[in-house]
Order: C-alpha cells, then structure tokens, then sequence
C-alpha cells in the first residue's frame, strides 16, 4: 500500500507524463478517479487502454491503474519509449580558432616515438561529435547498473570529454545532419564498457569473493566425502575392492567438477550496453592534416584543435580505440598504435612461425 505523498506523486507524474504526450487529463485532487484522453496513434504505439480511459487507484478492467503495485511504471516507461526523442543534433556558435603556431602546438601535445610528422594544412570547419548516453548493467547472481556518457570526433571515433553540450548556452537546432547516426555506437559502447569495468570494481569484487566463498565450500563437502570413501566400512562383511574405492572417488571427483561448473556459471558476469540517446553537436575545430611517414611508407592523418576543449584531440588506438598523444606508427600501414598496443602486436608477430 502506498503513502498519501507517493501516491500524489504518481497522480502528478502520470497527469505530467500523459499531457507532455499529446493528451488530456482530468483528474480532481479530491477524486479517486480521473479521465484521460490520448491520440490513437499514442494509444495504440504504448499500448494503452484506449483513446479515452479512467485512471485509478485500484485494477480494473479498461482503466489505467496509477500504482506502484500494478504495472504502471512499465506502462510509462513504454510510454517514455514513444514520446521522447533519441536523437538530437545541434551546433554551437562561432568560436575563436588557434591558426598561428600550430606546428608548435602539435609539437606540445604529441609525442612521434618512430616516425616523422611534417604539417600539411590546417583549416578552420566544424566538426560533428555524438554525445552517447548509455544504460549499462552488469549481470551475475546480483545486478549493478548504471547510466554513462561518452562523447566521440564522429570522423575519428576518438573520445573526448566536452561536457554536456545541452549545458552551451549558445546551442541550437541543426537539423541538416546526413551521416549515419549509429555511425559512432560500437567505438561509444567500447568506451563506456572501459568505465563500467572501472566504476563497476566493487561490485565484480563481491561476485568473486562469493564464488570464492561457495568453491571453498564446495571443496570443503566433497573433500570430506573423498576421504569417507577412502576408508572401508568396516560394517559389511564384505570390504570394497581397491577399483571400487577409485570408482567412488572418481565419481565424487566428477560431481565436484560439475558443482563447480554450475558455480561458475551461476557467478559469469554478463555485460549489457543499451543506447539511450544520443546528441549530435557541430563544434568549430581547426582541422590539421599530417603527413606520416614510417620508413619508406606514407599516411596522411587528421587531429583537431578542439574550440570547447582549447587543445588537440587525441589520435585513437588502431588496437584499444583509446585517444593517445604518444604515437607508435605501424611500418606498411602507418596506422597510429598506443605503446601498449604496439609492444603487444610486434610480440605477437615474433611469435608467429616463419
């Protein structure tokens, strides 16, 4: 049974959520009951009771049952799922563009640990970056979850770290984006996987303090059943033969194994990433282009000089995807490697049988 106060706040929040839709509610604070009227393309979309229906406090038949009790909050939830806008894209007003020392700049924020970079151009543009906001959950015998935000350079997949555009106060509408919106999903889910793992350490800890805890357990029972099987039972006159003592522990042994395994499983996280929303800003950058050269091989690559960070992007790992200023280049392609990435790749080729 809910509270007065709750139960004026579902009223409140069902009135607000239904009228923000395109409806009309009638709902008296002295009445138990109230009307509500929906557009029947709303009606059908968020499969509610009708075009026109009752809301009240208790089920039944044909009505909208405003409760914590009931199915209300899944009924709004579909309801938010319909109404409310995915994707927004925006630009932001002019900005001052650093053009003078840009060799020095570039020079400043990076470091070439195997190549030679000379400055090709550099130009004035606007740049589109996709704010992502990321509902992700961690799933195991308990469930931790939570909600990320991650912005990535729509060219380079980059992660950068601008803020909230929705808090410029000089944003506004810009409709006329073409690109591919789900262009920048897999490079956001990789980074927002990176900070779920992070801000999720304390939760995969108790997992495996409680996996640790039954294996132990699990150990401790049937280690004490092998050794039971281990001894003769002096009680039938007819002892068991040492292969029928194996057999037992074989197959005491084999149970263990498939406990544990069904403990394992019982205790496997399971990462999942769902993409809320995203906003599709246009930010004036300076655009620079590189020429690379590693041996006798050639790249051109981009960085920008971000007007809302006051500094140059990062290059992405071709390995990680993360944004990296030290740069290793590979020899044919001159793809841009984080130190890591590139010590792990030339270990694995050595590997590899000639």
């Amino acid at each position: 049974m809910t509270s007065g106060t709750v139960h004026e706040e579902l009223r409140e929040f069902a009135a607000r959520v239904l009228e923000q839709s395109g409806g009309l509610v009638e709902w008296p604070g002295t009445s138990d009951e109230g009307t509500a009227l929906v557009p029947p393309d709303l009606a059908s979309r968020a499969h509610l009771p009708g075009e026109t229906f009752a809301l009240c406090e208790q089920p039944r038949e044909g009505a909208l049952c405003v409760s914590l009790a009931s199915d209300f909050l899944d009924v709004a939830g579909g309801l938010l799922e319909v109404v409310v806008p995915r994707v927004g894209t925006f630009r932001t007003g002019e900005r001052y563009l650093r053009v003078a020392d840009v060799a020095e700049g570039i020079a400043r924020a990076f470091q070439w640990r195997n190549a030679r970079v000379l400055i090709e151009d550099a130009s004035p543009s606007a740049e589109e970056y996709d704010t992502w906001t990321i509902h992700a959950s961690l799933r195991s015998e308990d469930c931790w979850e939570t909600c990320v935000s991650v912005t990535l350079n729509a060219r380079t997949g980059v992660e950068v770290d601008i803020g909230d555009p929705l808090r410029l106060l000089d944003l506004e509408e810009a409709p006329g984006l073409k690109a591919d919106v789900f262009g920048t999903f897999d490079a956001a889910v990789q980074a927002a996987l990176r900070r779920v793992l992070a801000s999720g350490g304390a939760f995969l800890g108790r997992m495996d303090q409680r996996r640790e805890r039954d294996q132990r357990r699990l150990r401790d029972y049937y280690g004490a059943l092998l050794k039971e099987s281990k001894k003769p039972n002096r009680r039938t006159k007819t002892p068991p033969s040492p292969e029928e003592l194996k057999d037992k522990q074989r197959a005491v042994d084999l149970e263990l194994r498939r406990k544990l395994g069904e403990l394992d499983e019982r205790y496997r996280v399971e990462a999942v990433l769902r993409g809320v929303a995203v906003v599709r800003t246009l930010v004036p950058v300076l655009v620079v282009k590189l020429n690379v050269w590693r041996k006798q091989a050639r790249r051109t690559h981009v960085t920008f000089w971000n007007s809302l960070l006051k500094q140059y992007e990062p290059l992405a790992c071709t390995g990680c995807g993360r944004g990296i200023y030290s740069v290793s280049f590979s020899n044919d392609d001159v793809l841009p490697w984080c130190p890591p990435c590139f010590e792990n790749r030339g270990k694995q080729a050595s590997a590899k049988p000639r």
